[in-house]
């Protein structure tokens, strides 16, 4: 079997791939690429749109990557937790107060989600956070800032320490 590897070069476990497998396998707002060791969460099911609360729904699921994250095997690696949104700017000025541009909506999920997960016992120094806005989008948005749902994701690297 080819070794699977992760951002940064090192091999990650069997174990720990199988168990990241099984968690995405249940879950409708998470999907987990092995090849790259990378767990994605839906935005439009973690958040409500324009905010950066963990919906209630979601914080169970995110709990349950804490279990994973946490166990013997994972502690060897660090988390990268990296926000993306759709090109829509921001329209609402209560929203805007707080999240003044799509990157600034971005970094903060990502910071509400590392903040979820250190309350679930992941030590900080594993964790880092990365806001990419719209600029990184997995499929093409709709014209004229239309958007597109599968932009608004969050991504969790699981990473060698130190990278």
């Amino acid at each position: 079997m080819q070794e699977k590897l992760l951002l940064g070069g090192a091999a990650l476990p069997v174990e720990l791939s199988t168990m990241l497998e099984d968690f995405a396998k249940g879950s409708d707002m998470v999907t987990y690429d092995a090849s790259r060791g990378i767990v994605k969460f839906r935005s439009d099911l973690l958040f409500e749109k324009g905010s950066d609360t963990v919906a209630s729904s979601a914080v169970a699921a995110v709990k349950s990557l804490c279990g994973i994250l946490n166990t013997e095997t994972a502690k060897q690696f660090d988390i990268i937790i990296a926000g993306h949104t759709d090109d829509i700017p921001i329209q609402r000025p209560e929203t805007r107060a707080k999240h003044p541009t799509n990157w600034h909506l971005s970094a903060h999920r990502a910071i509400s989600v590392l903040n979820v997960m250190t309350g679930n016992n992941i030590v900080s120094e594993r964790l880092s956070v990365r806001g990419f806005g719209e600029y990184r989008p997995v499929a093409a948005n709709k014209p004229n800032k239309g958007g597109n749902p599968q932009n608004r994701r969050v991504e969790i690297y699981i990473v060698a320490q130190g990278v």
